[in-house]
């Protein structure tokens, strides 16, 4: 009968694997092959690499539709913070497109005139889609009679001062377009509740990406 090898004078109950040591009932904690987690700790060990493993899997899965070109199935991993920013984006592109004219784009409010592609001395491009109600107002953030090209210096002055110059020049160029009724409906809409929903981001998507 082998005893504890560690001087003890009980009979082994257990021989560690990686070592060949044996052990008595008393010292079985000392094996190295033996994992010394707790049950409740080898559960959450367990259930974090499940959560770990599912993350993994739902990331290889975007970057497989993405790859084979499936922009359908990419599209739906998207937050709904992302498919803001892709709105925004191709709404901010056929805007400048529509009003750009001779290859140049013209001011809403200061009228003065740049190409598309301008960048100021820090790299910053000048031209920006111009909200003449706060883009933060999603009932009109994707309205094309609320948005026109502008320079990025009149837009920083209507963000510092909402009723200063500028404003009175953009709503000026408003009424002449659409008329004092309707600028005066817009400058309503800023009073409501405005929220909007991940199928709606997507209709502007595919609408102004035509």
């Amino acid at each position: 009968m082998r005893f504890c090898e560690i001087g003890d004078n009980r009979p082994v109950f257990g021989t560690d694997r990686k070592t060949g040591i044996g052990y008595c009932k008393n010292h079985q904690y000392l094996r190295t092959d033996i994992s010394k987690e707790t049950i409740l700790q080898k559960a959450l060990k367990k259930q974090k690499a499940n959560a770990l493993k599912k993350d993994s899997c739902k990331v290889r899965s975007i970057a497989i539709d993405i790859d084979s070109g499936n922009k359908e199935m990419a599209d739906k991993h998207k937050s709904k913070s992302d498919l803001l920013k892709q709105a925004d984006k191709v709404f901010g592109d056929w805007i400048k497109n529509r009003d750009t004219k001779g290859g140049k784009i013209t001011c809403v409010c200061c009228k003065d005139e740049y190409l598309p592609s301008a960048t100021d001395n820090g790299g910053t491009k000048i031209i920006q889609p111009l909200h003449f109600v706060s883009r933060g107002v999603y009932d009109l953030r994707f309205d094309a009679d609320n948005v026109h090209a502008g320079c990025c210096y009149c837009n920083l002055k209507m963000h510092l001062n909402p009723k200063g110059l500028e404003y009175q020049r953009y709503r000026k160029f408003l009424v002449n377009k659409i008329g004092e009724t309707a600028v005066e409906e817009m400058e309503l809409v800023k009073r409501k509740i405005n929220k909007i929903g991940e199928s709606q981001l997507r209709t502007v998507i595919e609408h102004y990406s035509q």
